[in-house]
């Protein structure tokens, strides 16, 4: 399809071919304009004396010299010497001031170097010294185009248009700079006068068609897309566009009946199937829908990531439609089998099985797609997180040491090892892990406070109590009501018997940053009880029980090392044996139990 939005009008190729005011000009009508002289004498009279007068010679060679200077403007400009050529157009208007040709030839020069700011003035100055001339007139009403002054350029094209009425080419032009300027209207009335002169054409239908979509005018703007289909009946890209503009103005019935033709006609393309799809969709026309869908994930011919991208938006549906949720997994296994080599076929396979809480099943997917492709990062932190959520700690450790290996400048692999290994029993290598994690966590503050949080973990379990304090405080330092290092700080000070003020503000603390938590209570009040402050201890350690607290054997023996301290004997031994029971098997509580006495 043409766009006379951009292609140079005939004035701009005149530039490089033809110089018509060179021979107008030696012709002696419309050309370089004579300097002003005295009319001559009818032939045959002369001046007294017998001789022609001086002031007439003097005219002639002056109109002479205009005349070859002209010439030699030309010829220089023609040969590439453009300074030679400026300085002589410069001579005929020292010569002639009204000389329109030399305004126009200098107007070309600054043009073609591309100084059009300081050409504007002089085609101008042509055109009103000369405004019949159409090559004037077409140059101005251009470099205002160029220019981006389309106001000017449509007055310039107005004009253009009735010294060419028999050119198709003004009239475009016209049109086009009136859209520009937003003239919507006169430029539909514009290209409504090229159709009424020359007939009809695609690109003025698709000019129009373009026009309607700035107004709003979606009917009127498909009507005229239909034209360009039907001067176009070969040509896929009408069909699709026509296609898109019927679905976009909700009319799902006619965009899918011309893409059943589009379908037709490119038969050898099968990535219109899933657009196809999606206008069924639209249409509500589920069967199609579903047939389109399945065909196209069986070519392998279309893009894994355009599958990827139709099927992505189902994922927030998993659910809540069993036969969506049936569909999908098809597609899903359509996917797969379409691209068994590529990654994201497993990955999104893995995602859709994540979302529908089949965690087991989502890891392998992942594992696939990572056996095909080790080097996608996102990838590997899925597994970590379903590790996580399955407290699949073995699991955890194996995979965060492989993909540490692999990201070795990555901060979460690390990290994660750190937190695997001490929930393994091994905080040696937890804390070496944490510590390569810590260099790479500069720039994210969040994590940083975490890695010391578990570092404070990890020492206390290696009894590192100077590193684990330290671990903890520059956490602290970082998020100072991270209500999880407050509590594990303030219960390891509270075991250690060791500032306890500091512990006891801590845990109060944390438990204002999160109410109802049955651990962080506990913490509180074993911090009282070592305080001595058993009442308070009470009321605290009954809250945890009621929040949770009752099925711990920890937090059943503190409950009864504080009754013992109130003096509630039998109440004491009633909760130690609850925590046996619970899986407590610590010596000191079969000796409380037994002996019916508190020991720590």
């Amino acid at each position: 399809m043409k766009n006379y939005a951009l292609r140079p009008t005939a004035a701009l190729l005149l530039l490089l071919a033809f110089s018509p005011v060179l021979v107008l000009s030696l012709s002696g009508c419309g050309g370089a304009r004579e300097a002003q002289v005295s009319e001559p004498l009818p032939e045959g009279e002369e001046l007294a004396g017998g001789e022609k007068s001086d002031k007439q010679n003097r005219e002639a060679l002056i109109r002479a010299q205009i005349e070859l200077d002209y010439i030699e403007g030309v010829r220089a400009r023609q040969l590439g010497d453009l300074a030679l050529a400026e300085a002589r157009f410069q001579d005929v208007l020292r010569a002639d001031p009204a000389n329109a040709a030399a305004y126009f030839e200098l107007a070309r020069l600054r043009f073609e170097a591309g100084d059009i700011a300081r050409a504007i003035p002089l085609a101008q100055r042509a055109t009103d010294l000369e405004p019949g001339n159409p090559y004037y007139t077409e140059l101005y009403a251009d470099m205002l185009t160029l220019t981006n002054q389309y106001d000017k350029a449509a007055a310039a094209f107005q004009e253009l248009v009735k010294l060419r009425p028999d050119n198709p080419e003004p009239y475009f032009q016209l049109a086009y700079t009136l859209q520009q300027s937003g003239q919507l209207n006169e430029a539909l009335k514009a290209y409504n006068e090229v159709e009424a002169r020359f007939g009809a054409e695609s690109s003025l239908y698709f000019e129009k068609h373009r026009i309607y979509l700035q107004q709003g005018k979606l009917d009127k703007a498909a009507l005229e897309l239909e034209e360009v289909v039907r001067l176009n009946p070969d040509d896929p890209q009408y069909y699709e566009m026509l296609a898109r503009m019927y679905e976009s103005d909700n009319k799902p019935d006619k965009a899918a009946e011309v893409f059943e033709k589009l379908l037709v006609l490119e038969s050898s393309n099968p990535g219109l199937l899933l657009q196809a799809a999606r206008i069924y969709r639209s249409k509500k026309d589920y069967v199609r829908y579903k047939e389109r869908s399945q065909e196209a994930f069986d070519e392998e011919a279309i893009s894994i990531d355009a599958k990827v991208a139709f099927l992505l938006p189902w994922i927030d549906s998993l659910g809540t439609d069993f036969a969506t949720r049936d569909f999908v997994f098809d597609l899903n296994q359509r996917l797969i089998k379409a691209h068994p080599r590529d990654p994201k076929s497993h990955a999104l396979h893995g995602d859709f099985l994540f979302h529908d809480k089949k965690l087991d099943e989502a890891r392998k997917s992942y594992l696939n797609s990572l056996a095909i492709e080790p080097s996608i990062f996102d990838v590997w932190r899925q597994v970590f997180s379903i590790d996580l959520e399955l407290r699949q700690n073995d699991s955890l450790e194996a995979v965060t040491a492989r993909a540490a290996d692999i990201f070795p400048n990555q901060p979460a692999p690390f990290y994660f090892n750190g937190y695997a290994n001490i929930q393994l029993n091994q905080p040696d290598e937890a804390v070496r892990s944490l510590k390569r994690a810590l260099p790479m966590s500069l720039s994210n503050p969040p994590l940083r406070s975490d890695i010391y949080s578990l570092l404070g973990d990890a020492y206390h379990s290696l009894n590192d109590h100077a590193n684990s304090d330290e671990s903890y405080d520059k956490s602290l330092e970082i998020k100072p009501d991270n209500a999880f290092v407050l509590n594990n700080y303030a219960y390891y000070l509270s075991l250690r018997k060791e500032n306890l003020e500091r512990a006891v503000q801590m845990a109060a603390r944390a438990n204002e940053l999160s109410p109802g938590n049955a651990s962080f209570e506990d913490t509180y009040a074993w911090v009282l009880f070592q305080l001595g402050r058993y009442q308070d201890a009470l009321l605290w350690q009954e809250k945890a029980l009621a929040n949770g607290g009752e099925k711990s054997a920890v937090q059943n023996e503190h409950y009864g090392d504080i009754l013992f301290r109130l003096g509630r004997e039998e109440q004491a031994v009633e909760a130690w044996k609850k925590a046996r029971e619970l899986g407590g098997l610590s010596e000191l509580l079969d000796r409380k139990i037994s002996e019916r006495r508190f020991y720590e």
